[in-house]
């Protein structure tokens, strides 16, 4: 799916682990990844966690790691590409 997305230019919504790892640490071509790392992953939490990424005045670059958790985001610019 990784190399799916990077393919057509997309980023990768997951709440799976093996994505980042697979990006950041085995250096994997990606464009982007939000990772939402949630205790409750009911669809109406994750809507809300989403609607608030997309409110939000936080920068996207190309080639990052997105953590989106309850209470904050991070982002993670990876390097190369």
């Amino acid at each position: 799916m990784l190399e799916t997305a990077r393919r057509e230019d997309r980023w990768v919504l997951t709440h799976d682990t093996d994505f980042g790892t697979l990006a950041i640490h085995e250096n994997k071509p990606f464009i982007g990844i939000v990772f939402l790392r949630l205790r409750n992953l009911k669809p109406g939490d994750v809507v809300g966690v989403c609607e608030r990424l997309l409110r939000s005045d936080a920068e996207f670059p190309g080639r990052a790691l997105v953590v989106v958790e309850e209470a904050r985001i991070r982002i993670r610019q990876a390097d190369g590409g």
